[in-house]
């Protein structure tokens, strides 16, 4: 038998919260201040702005709260047997326990994502969360660890979203939008997107300002196979397609594609995708890096959270 140390009690609950009221024996009040913690995490993950900060502190005071409590509940305690969960081996299997159970849930169902570039304006910008669905991808990793491929079992569409390694440098994870399936013709050409002899623009919008740039860009509204979508471009004929060029003469099936001054054409093949930034002009996508195999795939994104500026 033993009592609990009350200063361990307050900095275990500091260091790890709840797990300070769970060395204090505190179980069912370690498991409020848990459910508490996680759902103000998860709030924090989807808000915006200054709710971002307000939820930040808000964790703050639970852990100094639940520091104060675990302090106050040690102190008291008799000496008398402690419930296994208070014990070191306790603790530990419990830590170890949570730990499996959110790699698992980010290695193979969904995995949150931060959106690093401007290349997705006006759909993602710099900051943006993001929720990717893994389920059905094959592409067994998380924290940017690849650990195994399982069978590609989920179709993908045209138009959606998705978070793939890059071809070439697989250690660079990137977000583009799927715009060629196995089989279709893709071609760019003047700011258009042409897939199957379908042009994919079907209006102009205001102007879009970039927040990191003085320079307005012309907004598109895109249709494809049923997904509106918006483009950021510049002026009809001032666009980066003089410099779409393979960026390495070993990309796969690299001789599909045929590029010019003036368009950029590729035939997809199978098992692979044709992807582009939503940010036509600055975006680095299959018009450089080529095809996007299937396996490559981490997820499809099912949900953004947006970040200020945009």
């Amino acid at each position: 038998m033993s009592t609990p140390k009350p200063w361990l009690a307050a900095l275990l609950n500091i260091v790890l919260s709840p797990f300070g009221l769970l060395y204090a024996g505190q179980g069912r009040l370690a498991i409020l201040f848990f459910v508490v913690q996680v759902a103000i995490g998860i709030t924090a993950f989807v808000a915006s702005g200054n709710v971002v900060a307000v939820l930040g502190l808000l964790q703050i005071v639970l852990i100094v709260t639940g520091a104060i409590i675990a302090y106050r509940r040690a102190r008291a305690a008799a000496d008398q047997p402690r419930p296994w969960y208070a014990r070191w081996r306790g603790m530990l299997l419990i830590v170890m326990s949570m730990a499996l159970v959110a790699t698992l849930l980010r290695m193979f169902l969904y995995e949150p994502y931060k959106s690093p570039s401007t290349s997705m304006l006006p759909t993602i910008g710099v900051g943006d969360r993001i929720l990717v669905q893994k389920i059905g991808y094959g592409h067994v990793s998380t924290f940017g660890l690849h650990l195994a491929t399982l069978p590609h079992t989920a179709a993908l569409k045209r138009g959606d979203l998705i978070v793939f390694d890059r071809p070439l440098k697989p250690a660079e994870t990137y977000i583009k939008r799927v715009v060629g399936l196995p089989g279709d013709r893709v071609a760019y050409r003047d700011g258009h997107l042409i897939v199957n002899g379908q042009d994919t623009r079907i209006s102009q919008l205001s102007d879009f300002a970039d927040p990191e740039l003085p320079y307005l860009w012309r907004r598109y509204r895109n249709r494809l196979d049923g997904v509106q979508f918006d483009t950021l471009a510049k002026n009809e004929g001032e666009g980066m397609l003089l410099k779409a060029r393979p960026e390495a003469p070993n990309i796969p099936f690299i001789d599909r594609c045929v590029y010019t001054n003036v368009e950029v054409r590729c035939d997809v093949p199978a098992g692979h995708y044709y992807v582009m930034g939503d940010h036509r002009d600055n975006s680095v996508d299959s018009r450089y890096f080529g095809f996007v195999r299937a396996d490559q795939v981490i997820g499809k994104v099912v949900g953004i959270f947006r970040a200020d500026g945009y």
